[in-house]
């Protein structure tokens, strides 16, 4: 028997051991065919809802989904999460020096957002932002109060001496 170059992995009927030691091929499903279905998501008919459709799958082997990591929930020890000083910069926009207070005030609310994301390292650079900023602003708002106060009380003083100083105390 000759054998031509190619066509020696054909089965033939004539040879029937042949038959059962070559590997048979194997069909293949066919896809389901493309349908629309009609969805109407729990809506009443008759009231001239438009109804939604929905495509079933175009074919394909349906392969397994393999989940790598998942997003875990954010466990900080207690003693390494940042403070994000919210509370104090409240207080220092209303009762001290209100730029710098609503800048801490924004900085204090992205450290609480970072550390709710689980972003440690951006938690604690923006808690150190919104610290400072709070400082500063009550530091401001004090020497501000402070110098108003002086003024007033060196214009009263200037206003009793020279009422004073014309006779009617």
């Amino acid at each position: 028997m000759m054998k031509k170059a190619g066509v020696d992995n054909i089965p033939s009927r004539k040879s029937t051991s042949r038959q059962h030691s070559q590997p048979q091929l194997q069909q293949q499903p066919q896809p389901p065919a493309y349908t629309h279905q009609q969805v109407y998501y729990g809506q009443q008919q008759g009231y001239g809802q438009q109804a939604g459709y929905v495509q079933q799958g175009y074919g394909g082997a349906q392969r397994p989904v393999v989940v790598l990591a998942q997003p875990q929930p954010s466990s900080v020890p207690v003693g390494q999460r940042p403070r994000d000083f919210l509370v104090p910069s409240i207080f220092a926009c209303f009762c001290c020096f209100w730029p710098t207070g609503a800048a801490a005030i924004y900085f204090a609310m992205e450290s609480k957002n970072a550390l709710n994301s689980g972003d440690i390292t951006n938690a604690n650079r923006y808690s150190v932002i919104a610290r400072n900023l709070m400082i500063s602003s009550i530091v401001i708002g004090v020497i501000w109060i402070a110098a108003v106060i002086a003024v007033y009380a060196t214009n009263y003083a200037r206003a009793t001496a020279t009422y004073c100083a014309n006779g009617k105390c």
